[in-house]
């Protein structure tokens, strides 16, 4: 057979619709064997696409209504149609797979201490999306579908992905977990988690006066802490739901895993042992997750070079959090926390943009992305602003997004065109340089003549538009 491929970087014209996977976990070999139904249909005339698939066997591609022939050639697998598929048409077929998934790492398939988990992305990999280790996918962030799993697992174990559980069923010393996720997603948020878990619960009626099931799973021995780090969930939920909309989703779940941090799978959180403490030590990032199932999973990037648009407004939600527990103080104490992680990171690496930015998974993305949801907050004002980021999750629910668009939609809401803003601060690295010098005279008794000179020197010459606030200290009191 002739190898079933193109060129590197030539696209990949298909648009998958759903995945319906059979995964049966053999965790003593690390071991996995599955099948995966995917329907899709192509975006334009084409008979040879590829999936994401990385170092797993493909035993069979099967399909009922065209003859296709495959060939593996990691990290992809090649398809070819017997004839041309043209825009509208559907294909359904089922790839039969087995092997031992690997991670990178950080991102991928992993089984430790017992448990067997996955995380969708990998820190460590370019692109970052790693489901194509476990998954024969689609694995792009653009190209959303829906997702149902059933997960063959020993009885002892609780097996979990994203959704709802529509049926368990149990036969000897196995138990099949049927989940569904009933909104599109992007495939790098799937999920799988499988282990000794304690399941508990709680519930939170939104805004809508719709029940939002919160589900938690934790190892028995560290249940009490969980509880006690994950006892405001609800609290951040309602929150979020005053300043974003509606939350997008039936349900939303946290389980701990052995994994490094936090990573926010639709519906359901994959959140670190490392960070269950029992005294609120990392509230901040249970906080961060839950702003994802709005900003990543709900609204996701169209692809990673607007990943601030994920991580700046997670980051932005910490604040918010830190806002609604302590007011004023406690917004501005995070954002000056934030501030100087980012120039310690400039510092560092150098400054670069924050679009398509050098590293991902920094202060830049994180930090700096919070620090322009912060400004744009200054500028427009709390009502316009929170109103731009809930048009922006309107029109753009259960969608993709990218910088422009985000953009435009805040533009709107001002009544401006703010693309000077967003060449500035997002798609360029520049940071701005200030001094300031100041005299002070007495011109009167108790009368004073304060002169200010505040003067923007760049290293580059080119200079950055930005309104300040400034902050004259007297003896007892302050001056904006």
């Amino acid at each position: 057979m002739a190898p079933l491929s193109r060129a590197a970087g030539e696209p990949n014209p298909i648009d998958v619709l759903s995945y319906h996977a059979r995964l049966q976990l053999l965790s003593p070999r690390q071991w996995m064997e599955g099948s995966v139904e995917i329907t899709m249909t192509p975006i334009q005339m084409l008979s040879t696409f590829f999936l994401d698939l990385v170092a797993l066997q493909v035993d069979s591609v099967v399909c009922r209504d065209h003859a296709l022939r495959y060939r593996v050639l990691s990290p992809r697998l090649w398809i070819e149609a017997e004839s041309s598929l043209a825009p509208g048409d559907t294909l359904r077929f089922t790839v039969f797979y087995r092997g031992a998934p690997g991670n990178d790492g950080f991102g991928g398939f992993f089984y430790l201490d017992e448990f067997l988990f996955t995380v969708g992305q990998g820190i460590y990999s370019t692109p970052p999306s790693m489901t194509r280790y476990w998954l024969p996918c689609h694995d792009e962030p653009a190209d959303k579908a829906y997702w149902s799993v059933e997960i063959i697992a020993p009885r002892s174990v609780s097996a979990l992905s994203n959704g709802k559980l529509l049926k368990k069923t149990e036969q000897d010393a196995v138990a099949v977990w049927h989940w569904r996720e009933a909104c599109p997603m992007s495939t790098y948020l799937m999920a799988i988690t499988a282990g000794h878990l304690v399941h508990f619960k709680d519930q939170v009626v939104s805004r809508d006066g719709d029940a939002i099931a919160l589900n938690f799973y934790a190892r028995s021995e560290h249940e009490s802490m969980a509880k006690s780090d994950w006892r405001r969930t609800g609290e951040m939920l309602l929150l979020f739901e005053k300043k974003f909309g509606p939350y997008p989703f039936d349900s939303y779940g946290m389980v701990e895993v052995p994994m490094r941090g936090a990573m926010e799978h639709q519906t359901l959180t994959s959140f670190s042992t490392y960070l269950i403490t029992g005294n609120g030590e990392y509230e901040n990032i249970v906080a961060h997750e839950l702003g994802h199932q709005w900003w990543g999973d709900w609204v996701t990037p169209a692809d990673w070079r607007d990943i601030w648009l994920n991580e700046g407004f997670a980051s932005y939600c910490e604040a918010l959090w830190q806002e609604h527990l302590h007011g004023t103080q406690g917004l501005q104490t995070t954002m000056a926390h934030f501030a100087a992680e980012y120039f310690l990171e400039a510092d560092r690496l150098g400054a670069f943009s924050l679009y398509d930015p050098t590293y991902l998974w920094g202060a830049t993305v994180y930090e700096k992305g919070a620090w322009i949801l912060h400004m744009l907050r200054f500028l427009l004002g709390d009502f316009s602003f929170f109103n731009a980021l809930q048009t922006y999750a309107n029109r753009f629910g259960g969608k993709n997004a990218t910088t422009s668009d985000f953009a435009r939609v805040v533009s709107e809401i001002y009544g401006k065109d703010l693309d000077w803003f967003f060449q500035q601060w997002v798609y360029q690295p520049d940071i701005p340089e200030w001094r300031a010098a100041w005299q002070c005279e007495t011109s009167a008794p108790r009368t004073y003549e304060l002169q200010l000179t505040i003067e923007q020197r760049q290293r580059h010459g080119i200079l950055l538009t930005a309104p300040l606030e400034v902050e004259i200290r007297l003896r007892n009191r302050a001056l904006r």
